[in-house]
C-alpha cells in the first residue's frame, strides 16, 4: 500500500504542478478561483490515478516484467520509480500523501477565505 501512495503522491504533485497555472491566473485576476481549483483537483487526481494504473494491473495478475517494462514510464515514470527508490523508505510515503492532502485543503480554505473576505458589506 505505501508503494502505491508514493506513486499516487507523485502524480498528484505532477498534476498539480501542471494545473496550477489557471488557479494562479485567477487568483491573481481577482476573479472566480473556484473553477479553476475544481480543474486544478481534478487533474491532480486523474494524474495520481494514472500513476498506479501499473500497480493495479500487477494486482489484477498482469506479470511484473510488463508492469515495469520501459513502456509504463508513461505512468508518470513508475519503473523508473521503483529502480530509484528502495523499499525501505516507503513509510514516508504516508507522511507525504498527507501533506498533499493538507496542502490541497489549505488552498481551498485559503479561497474560502479570500471570497467570505471580499462578500462582507464594507459597513461591517
Amino acid at each position: 500500500m505505501a508503494h502505491s501512495a508514493l506513486h499516487f503522491t507523485l502524480g498528484l504533485a505532477v498534476g498539480g504542478a501542471v494545473a496550477l497555472r489557471p488557479v494562479v491566473r485567477a487568483w491573481r485576476a481577482g476573479g472566480r478561483v473556484a473553477p479553476a481549483l475544481r480543474r486544478w483537483m481534478l487533474v491532480s487526481y486523474a494524474v495520481g490515478a494514472a500513476a498506479i494504473v501499473p500497480a493495479l494491473l500487477r494486482w489484477a495478475g498482469v506479470p511484473a516484467q510488463a508492469c515495469d517494462g520501459p513502456w509504463m514510464n508513461v505512468f508518470v515514470g513508475y519503473p523508473w520509480l521503483n529502480r530509484l527508490l528502495p523499499r525501505e523508505g516507503m513509510p514516508y510515503a504516508a507522511v507525504a500523501l498527507a501533506a498533499s492532502f493538507a496542502v490541497q485543503y489549505g488552498l481551498i480554505l485559503l479561497a474560502i477565505l479570500r471570497q467570505t473576505r471580499r462578500a462582507k458589506p464594507s459597513g461591517s
